[in-house]
Order: structure tokens, then C-alpha cells, then sequence
């Protein structure tokens, strides 16, 4: 019995020990997938990153290019940080822009907001370089990628190549046209050729080689274009990003790239007597973007270019504008015009006069200037006619014999009060968001500097503000031109920064 007895409580520990396995077992179980349904929780919102690389063997003079895509993010939040990108790789063109993309396995299948940025750079030197790691950053959130490396080469032995600009002597200057000709040499057949014209300037075809050409071997660079080049504005400009395509003596596929190369623009042509070359003349189709300054003739020269002349008489305003317009700052002359027009009761004098220089800018379209001085007055005038009508109205009741009269008092005193409480409506109303002068007008698609330009506006045109994102603004002109522009390209002259 005893024996018995000792062997069932065997049986009982064996029973109880496996208990206690099992539900240790069970415990860790669950934790595990407790563990794995968090670490999928958050991995669904997780930023995720693809690169391409276009090659990874290149030959000196040839380009690298990267794209990556990040997703879920925000063009305005999102940056990338390349840590390492040697020396030898001169940066050509970069971009970053906003992309969406289909459902990405989501099952409802809405649009993901992503981000691309690409990048272009030409390889300059031998060897094996290594670029990268590419620090991704959106929203708070950090995503590294592994760094590419690179293997460039040099050309094959008497395989010289190179690209570059020749510009005709005698300058560059506004609405002038400039002869650019693109000089090549490379061992093989020509394929292409690639001329984008640049931002603020017109760019003319007079000349292509044929697909097939082939450089004289016997001359150290050959022609194998000419554009005609005209800048709209002064300053320093760059000049096209050309580049050839040629296939090679083994038959390969390459591409030079001209040398990056900038030229000073003077503001006008100068004068023919004290030139001895002789420039073509002004391109007739540009003429017009330059009504503010005409070929041959100064701001100061008359009535007909000067919209401030005889119109001043003593206005402070008038006075500020006029000085900033003779002095070239088109954009500050508009904006205190604007300025004193947005804060005048009776605004003829400066909306006149910034109508007609606006169209010696050459701006046909602008942006309407809210009546907001009539803001507070047209609201205590309604309430003050209303209560007038209203006193008129129980006047009436108990003078009978002058009812007739009262009741008109009253009809008259409701209808004006009507008509300056739609005043006030239309004065606020169009008074909603801020509005500004553009002062220099390069948009970009989003807000970043390395983005593509998106348009252009006159210097001067006036833009509503929609929307900001630290020092950017998202503005729109009154032909729906819209885009982002740093703060420091406006001059406020309503709503914030207004003074």
C-alpha cells in the first residue's frame, strides 16, 4: 500500500510537471505572437526605399545617375543625405519631386504619397570610388542605404573626347541674341544630340550634325551645333547642359557632357558706334518682354516709359514708388503702390498709376487689390443706417401723418445698409489670404531648391499666397501660374508681412 501509495505520487509530480511544461510552453507562444503583432504594427507604416543605378562601370566623361523613391513621405519633410560622394564626380543635375504610387499591396488601394530624387553626376577620374550611404530622412523617421561603388575607366588609347561651348565674341546682353556653338571630338558616330534651353533665356536652332557624323580626325574639336542664345535677363547666366550620344569604334553606346560654363549679361546691347563687330539685332519676339526698359532708350527719357511723370505732386507714395521704378526695382515699386492702394478709401490716384506700370512691365494680367480699407467702415455704416431705418420705422407708428415720408426714410436706410453690408462681405471676402509682389519669380514644383522649376513669373506680378512650408510659399498669379517661392522672393503687401 505504501509502495502504491509512493508510486502514485510519482504519477501525481510526473502529471504536475508537465503541466507546468505545457503552460510555459503556451506563455512563450504567446508572447511570441504578441511580439511578432507589434513588430508588424510597426513595420506598416515604415518608410521603404528603392534605388536604381543606371551602370556601375562607367569611362571618364561618362555620367552617373541614381534614382531613389521613398514612400511613404512628403517632398516638403523628406531630405537626403549622400555621406560620402567622392570629389571626382562633378555634380551635374539633381531634382526632387513628388510622386504617387498605386496601393502598394494596400487593400484599399488609395495612392501613396512618394518622393523621388535623382541624381546626375559625370565621372572625371579613374579608379574605383564609392558613393554613399544615402541618409534618407521624412517625418521623424531615418532610412540608410548601402553605398554603390563605381568603377571608372579611362577612354581606350587615342580614344580622346571631349565637349565644351565656343561663344562668339561681343558679349552677352538682354534680348540680344548670342551665337553658341557646340564643339565635340570623339572616336566614332554620332547619334544624338541633347540641348535643353535653360531657364530664362530663349534658345534658337541654326545647326545639327546628322545622326552618323563623324569629327576630323585632323582638327582638335569639330562643330556640331549652333544655337542662337538669348538671355531675358541680366546678371550671370548659365548655358545649355548639352550633351552628345556617339556610338564607339566597339560599338558601344556613350554620352559626353559639356562642361557646366556660365556668362555675364549686361542689361542692354551696347551702343553699335562703340563696337567695331556687328551683333544682329534685338529677336522681334523678344522685344516685348523688355517694354520696361526698350532697346536704345532709358526710363527717364519721357512720359511714354516714365508711368510716375507729372503724377507725383508731393504724394510720399507716389514719390517712394517713382524713385524705386527709376532705379530699376520694378517689383518694390509695385508693392508700395499696391501697399498704399490696399490701405486708401479712395485709391484712384495709385491704382492708375499701378495699372500703367504694370503694362510698361509687361504684366497684361493681374491680381485684383481688396477695397480692405472699407472693411470696418462699411460694417459700422450698415449697422448704423440699419438702426437708423429701424428708429425711422417706430417714429412712424406713432406719427401718422408723416407715415408716407418715414416708410421712405425707412426703405432708403435698409437699402444702403444692404449695400455697404455687401460692400463689407466683398471686402473681406476678397481680402482671405495673404497677397505679395514677386521680386525675383523662378517657381518650383516643391519646396526645395534642387527641385524643377515649374515657371516663371515677371518681376512685379502679384500672387496670392496658398499655402507655406517653413521659408517657402505656395503662390498662384491671376493666370493660375502656381508654384513655390522662397519668402525672401515677395514683398507682402497685405495680410502677413504686410506693413
Amino acid at each position: 500500500m505504501e509502495e502504491q501509495g509512493s508510486g502514485g505520487d510519482r504519477l501525481r509530480g510526473g502529471g504536475s510537471l508537465t503541466a507546468r511544461v505545457f503552460r510555459a510552453a503556451r506563455s512563450r507562444l504567446l508572447a511570441f505572437a504578441f511580439a511578432l503583432a507589434a513588430v508588424t504594427a510597426a513595420g506598416a507604416g515604415a518608410m521603404e526605399a528603392d534605388i536604381t543605378v543606371d551602370g556601375y562601370d562607367l569611362v571618364v566623361g561618362q555620367s552617373l545617375s541614381a534614382r531613389i523613391l521613398l514612400y511613404p513621405s512628403e517632398p516638403g519633410e523628406a531630405s537626403l543625405k549622400i555621406v560620402d560622394l567622392p570629389s571626382s564626380f562633378t555634380p551635374r543635375a539633381s531634382r526632387k519631386e513628388r510622386r504617387y504610387l498605386g496601393g502598394l499591396g494596400e487593400p484599399s488601394g488609395e495612392r501613396v504619397s512618394a518622393t523621388l530624387f535623382e541624381g546626375e553626376w559625370v565621372a572625371t577620374e579613374a579608379g574605383t570610388h564609392t558613393v554613399g550611404p544615402f541618409v534618407l530622412r521624412s517625418g521623424g523617421e531615418e532610412l540608410v542605404l548601402p553605398a554603390i561603388t563605381v568603377t571608372v575607366t579611362d577612354p581606350l588609347p587615342g580614344e580622346y573626347r571631349h565637349l565644351g561651348w565656343s561663344v562668339a565674341s561681343g558679349g552677352a546682353a538682354v534680348g540680344k541674341k548670342t551665337r553658341l556653338r557646340l564643339e565635340a571630338f570623339f572616336a566614332g558616330d554620332l547619334v544624338s544630340i541633347a540641348c535643353p534651353a535653360t531657364e530664362g533665356a530663349i534658345l534658337e536652332t541654326v545647326f545639327l550634325a546628322p545622326a552618323g557624323f563623324r569629327p576630323d580626325a585632323s582638327e582638335e574639336n569639330s562643330t556640331v551645333a549652333e544655337f542662337d542664345w538669348t538671355p531675358l535677363a541680366a546678371g550671370t547666366a548659365r548655358l545649355p547642359a548639352a550633351s552628345v550620344d556617339f556610338r564607339a569604334r566597339d560599338g558601344s553606346l556613350a554620352r559626353l557632357f559639356v562642361a557646366e560654363r556660365s556668362l555675364a549679361v549686361s542689361a542692354s546691347p551696347a551702343p553699335r558706334a562703340a563696337r567695331a563687330d556687328a551683333d544682329p539685332p534685338v529677336a522681334a519676339d523678344v522685344s516685348p518682354a523688355f517694354r520696361e526698359t526698350p532697346a536704345g532708350r532709358d526710363a527717364d527719357a519721357g512720359d511714354s516709359v516714365n508711368p510716375f511723370a507729372g503724377r507725383t505732386s508731393g504724394d510720399p507714395v507716389l514719390t517712394e514708388a517713382s524713385a524705386l521704378w527709376k532705379a530699376k526695382k520694378t517689383g518694390r515699386a509695385l508693392a508700395a503702390l499696391r501697399r498704399a492702394e490696399y490701405r486708401s478709401l479712395f485709391p484712384f490716384s495709385y491704382s492708375s498709376v499701378r495699372r500703367e506700370a504694370e503694362r510698361s512691365a509687361g504684366i497684361d494680367a493681374a491680381v485684383s487689390v481688396p477695397p480692405a480699407a472699407w472693411k470696418s467702415v462699411s460694417v459700422i455704416a450698415a449697422v448704423l443706417l440699419a438702426c437708423v431705418a429701424f428708429a425711422t420705422r417706430l417714429v412712424a407708428l406713432s406719427r401718422p401723418d408723416r407715415a408716407r415720408a418715414l416708410r421712405a426714410v425707412f426703405a432708403g436706410g435698409i437699402l444702403l445698409s444692404a449695400a455697404f453690408a455687401s460692400l463689407a462681405t466683398y471686402a473681406y471676402a476678397s481680402d482671405f489670404r495673404a497677397a505679395a509682389v514677386v521680386l525675383s519669380g523662378e517657381l518650383k514644383r516643391v519646396p526645395e531648391d534642387d527641385s524643377r522649376v515649374a515657371g516663371v513669373l515677371r518681376e512685379g506680378d502679384a500672387v496670392r499666397v496658398c499655402g507655406r512650408s517653413d521659408a517657402w510659399l505656395f503662390v498662384r498669379n491671376a493666370e493660375a501660374i502656381e508654384g513655390w517661392l522662397r519668402a525672401s522672393q515677395v514683398e507682402f503687401y497685405s495680410g502677413e508681412g504686410s506693413r
